[in-house]
């Protein structure tokens, strides 16, 4: 039984890493797991895909050309993580990207502090 909140996430790669015969007992090894076979979590879609086939990355694709997605770790104290989560949004919205997930505060694991992670990628 992996341990932690049941996000969307995780419930998904739960699910697929039984159908595909994975066993885990850490959330971060069953991502990395996933990640080396060639799965990428679409937090639009709430699902995980497969990654190209070519490129096996969410930031190039078949062409090597760049995908435009982004991927950020926001680092603050507890109390200012809305307002600086709020700030990084949107700048990247100003500066031509969309957001398109934003995680919940997880506690840093050593130390005051929270980090969220933020996805998105270039407007077309």
């Amino acid at each position: 039984m992996i341990e932690g909140r049941r996000t969307a996430k995780l419930t998904a790669a739960i699910e697929l890493a039984y159908q595909l015969g994975i066993t885990s007992s850490h959330r971060e090894a069953l991502y990395q797991t996933l990640a080396e076979l060639g799965y990428n979590w679409d937090g639009k879609s709430k699902t995980w895909s497969e990654n190209n086939p070519w490129t096996g990355s969410a930031f190039e694709d078949a062409h090597n050309r760049p995908t435009g997605h982004i991927k950020l770790r926001l680092m603050t104290h507890p109390d200012e993580q809305e307002e600086f989560k709020n700030r990084v949004c949107q700048a990247l919205n100003k500066h031509g990207f969309r957001i398109t997930e934003i995680s919940d505060p997880y506690p840093n694991r050593r130390g005051i502090g929270v980090r969220t992670y933020i996805t998105g990628e270039e407007k077309l």
